[in-house]
């Protein structure tokens, strides 16, 4: 029998010891018999040569730490000695490196608990940065930059609770958007102007009422479809929430209010007759 006959036997003695096609005692005993103790003498090969590289990458990942714990320590001792644009790059790290943290542990399929952990604490951060940076460079005077900085951050939030299926993130990245909107809104046509404050907030509400419609239509986003469902009918009655926030009277808002109402009712309706149907066909198709 030639070498690679040999080779073809013994690759088919591995594959019978694999399934369990022949009792395991036989297969080690052919394989002995064709390979010489080869066979064995490559997987315990095998073997040393993975242990040792599995020791080399503690000893790499023990070095980065300590190295990581040097730089940060360091950073940390002579933080106020930096200008103020460095301190808010260097804060931006944290976030940048608990986000990359994040996407890795997804990819590897972890635990549940630890991702949402990794994700809060992210989106934490980052949200944190944001306002140090504000402070730090002085921008609470200049709203453009303000709200330009938190509706990232917000929009961060959302792509990410929306990749990684976490609902609360993905609820308080809506409240903070819905917040953003609503001061931008204030500053552009003022807290008395009802009318404006109506064409602003009833066209949003219809957009949101419209994507909670297409998300809804896979199983995979039904739990935030109801949410933005929801949203829209928060967003709808907005202009008057504001009125009753900020103590203003309006007349004719009786009149508006049941105007808006019947509104909202045939809204309500058509809206929930669509989820329903739309559940009813995923469950047929399904």
């Amino acid at each position: 029998m030639n070498a690679r006959e040999k080779q073809v036997l013994i690759s088919e003695i591995k594959k019978w010891r694999q399934n369990k096609l022949i009792p395991t005692a036989y297969c080690d005993f052919l394989l002995n018999l064709y390979s010489a103790g080869e066979s064995e003498s490559s997987e315990n090969n095998s073997e040393s040569k993975k242990s040792k590289t599995g020791i080399f990458k503690k000893i790499m990942i023990a070095i980065f730490v300590t190295v990581l714990i040097a730089l940060v320590t360091f950073i940390f001792i002579n933080f106020n000695e930096i200008n103020a644009f460095t301190q808010i790059s260097l804060l931006l790290l944290a976030p940048v490196f608990l986000y990359l943290a994040t996407i890795i542990y997804k990819k590897k399929e972890a635990n549940p608990i630890i991702l949402l952990l990794l994700h809060s604490f992210a989106s934490t951060s980052l949200a944190i940065v944001a306002a140090l940076g504000i402070m730090f460079l002085e921008l609470q005077a200049n709203a453009v930059i303000m709200f330009a900085m938190f509706i990232f951050v917000f929009l961060i939030w959302l792509i990410m609770s929306v990749w990684l299926q976490h609902v609360m993130v993905f609820i308080a990245s809506l409240a903070g958007i819905s917040v953003i909107i609503n001061q931008i809104s204030m500053t552009i046509i003022g807290v008395q102007s009802y009318i404006n404050a109506q064409l602003f907030w009833i066209p949003l509400s219809l957009i949101i009422l419209w994507i909670a419609y297409a998300t809804n239509q896979s199983m995979k986003y039904y739990k935030k479809s109801l949410i933005l469902l929801v949203l829209s009918y928060i967003y709808f009655w907005i202009p008057e929430i504001s009125l009753i926030f900020y103590d203003y009277a309006l007349n004719g808002l009786p009149y508006t209010l049941a105007l808006k109402g019947t509104i909202m009712l045939l809204l309500v309706w058509f809206s929930l007759k669509q989820f329903i149907r739309s559940n009813s066909n995923k469950v047929t198709e399904a």
